[in-house]
């Protein structure tokens, strides 16, 4: 079989892969692009508008409000799951070591509300921050925050949705690091063990440099899912209280299918992916660098 051959083999195996993508992502994309140039509703009409949607998202106040909305959960869920989620997975690698059944469970139990359906989550975490009878009111929480309804305070209502990330999503990136951790080479461990390192010296210098890879896919995996968490906030908050938690998924649904403003909300949709790359990127740019190092 000649090379040229062998390479038309091969595309026809991955052309249905590449219809796949091309139909549900490419081609939404680029229709998104057109729209955010339109105004009217498709319903009703379309028109060219120009600029004129970009011009009034910059300009707007309950834009700018939704963005620092939405970069407050997104770096302030990353920066709670990603460390949690690798202290938690240490943890359960010494576990397995003596009692492996126990850790077993152990992992199943965390695991499972990641598999748990996202509007049941959320319907049963309303019931955990509401100020009467709440699971919050049995905690000794400092500066009375066991008596407050989080979800209807504006200064709260992100940490609670952070803490209710944390705990709907923290088995995944569990699984990650007990995955990257298992691939650790031993002779390492031993190596370092025989020359007196302790336990932590141990994780802080052989099992963390090892698993930087992981930590970099854990970072923008995590600040991905932050900004496509349209059904946790929405179904714990609505947006609310006074637009406090109405991150860009929730205005992008708001104006795009609510006011039926589909190249408004076309233009917010843009505006987010932009964003999400830009922090994405950097992370990549920033993670790469000291793993190269």
């Amino acid at each position: 079989m000649t090379k040229l051959r062998r390479r038309s083999v091969g595309l026809w195996f991955v052309a249905p892969a590449i219809v796949v993508i091309a139909v549900t992502t490419i081609y939404p994309v680029i229709w998104t692009v057109q729209l955010s140039f339109t105004g009217g509703s498709v319903l009703g009409g379309t028109r060219f508008v120009g600029l004129d949607n970009f011009v009034e998202a910059f300009n707007s106040p309950v834009v700018h409000r939704s963005l620092v909305s939405t970069l407050y959960y997104v770096l302030g869920t990353t920066a709670l799951t990603v460390p949690v989620a690798f202290m938690v997975a240490v943890a359960l690698e010494r576990v397995g070591r003596r009692l492996n059944r126990a850790a077993t469970w152990i992992k199943a139990v965390i695991f499972l509300p990641v598999i748990l359906s996202t509007v049941i989550a959320a319907i049963v975490w309303i019931s955990v921050y509401h100020p009467f009878g709440g699971v919050f009111q049995l905690l000794p929480l400092p500066f009375g925050l066991d008596r407050v309804n989080w979800y209807q305070d504006e200064g709260l209502v992100i940490p609670g949705l952070i803490i209710f990330t944390l705990w709907k999503r923290l088995g995944l990136f569990v699984v990650m690091f007990l995955a990257g951790m298992a691939e650790v080479p031993k002779d390492l461990l031993e190596a370092a063990e025989v020359d007196g390192a302790k336990a932590w010296q141990r994780l802080r210098y052989v099992v963390i440099p090892l698993l930087r890879p992981v930590f970099l896919a854990a970072i923008v995996i995590s600040t991905v899912f932050a900004f496509q968490s349209f059904a946790i906030a929405y179904v714990s908050t609505g947006g609310g209280p006074n637009g406090a938690s109405r991150i860009l998924p929730i205005l992008i649904y708001e104006e795009g299918f609510r006011s039926f403003r589909q190249g408004y909300g076309s233009t917010l949709a843009l505006l987010m992916l932009v964003v999400m790359g830009l922090i994405s990127l950097l992370q990549m740019r920033a993670l790469r660098t000291r793993i190269e190092d």
